[in-house]
């Protein structure tokens, strides 16, 4: 071939790469963000990005709830069952990594625009009360493009169709690990959207130092006291619009 023909095919190999790509990027859809149409393995795409995946999946489940949790870790830890039947409601717990108040202000926003919304519960722990609009990671911290008004769907859809191929190829991989269980790889029960305790609850705690090598993220826990240098929580920023005063239900601070 010579350089004339390979300067001009070199576009269209470019563009054939790209298609082979994206073609698999969609159909492994590691991280929920075109409703994972193939597998249906909302878990692990909750496991990886549970902004972007937990929208996909109630784009197909929204009629089975009328209530949500929404927040950081914690928020896994409020029992679905016991609110339903407190509240006579259907809860999905939406909770995410790391949940910056801009995110959950414009998830909230989502939810009362297009779905049944009886109850929102916003949990606020101390740090993410303090936080706004911090994106640590395009595609394991992304909104799904529908949540976010700030955000083009050919900005959202690109950067996944165009990831890292092996993000698919280690949920391919994961998938043939996959039981019954929860692993590391998918550690949300997809039904309620909370964490899937069922291993970890009745795991044995050991000593403290057997407790701190299975969960080193623990050793870097601070010990001494926070100041707070920010006069206002971010949280205020949208809990003052009265659409949020009159949905929300109750404002859980922990």
């Amino acid at each position: 071939m010579n350089a004339k023909k390979w300067v001009l095919s070199l576009p269209v190999i470019v563009l054939i790469l790209a298609a082979l790509l994206a073609g698999f990027n969609y159909v492994t859809d590691p991280f929920g963000a075109f409703g994972d149409r193939f597998m249906q393995w909302f878990s692990y795409d909750e496991t990886n990005n549970p902004r972007a995946a937990k929208i996909s999946y109630l784009e197909q489940h929204h009629d089975e709830y009328d209530s949500y949790f929404l927040g950081c870790s914690s928020t896994s830890s409020l029992p679905t069952e016991s609110f339903n039947e407190m509240l006579n409601a259907k809860f999905y717990n939406l909770i995410m990594y790391g949940a910056d108040m801009k995110d959950c202000e414009k998830i909230a926003n989502y939810l009362i625009d297009n779905y049944t919304v009886k109850n929102l519960v916003l949990n606020v722990y101390l740090d993410n009360g303090l936080t706004y609009d911090d994106e640590s990671n395009k595609l394991t911290h992304s909104l799904h493009y529908k949540t976010d008004p700030d955000m083009s769907a050919l900005s959202y859809y690109s950067r996944f169709l165009l990831a890292d191929p092996r993000y698919g190829y280690q949920k391919l991989v994961n998938k043939k690990k996959d039981t019954l269980m929860p692993q590391s790889f998918d550690v949300f029960d997809e039904q309620t959207g909370a964490y899937d305790k069922r291993v970890r609850d009745v795991e044995p705690i050991g000593s403290t130092a057997d407790y701190l090598n299975a969960y080193p993220v623990f050793t870097n826990y601070p010990t001494s006291r926070c100041t707070c240098t920010r006069p206002k929580p971010a949280c205020s920023r949208w809990l003052q619009s009265a659409r949020f005063a009159r949905k929300t239900a109750l404002i859980s601070l922990c």
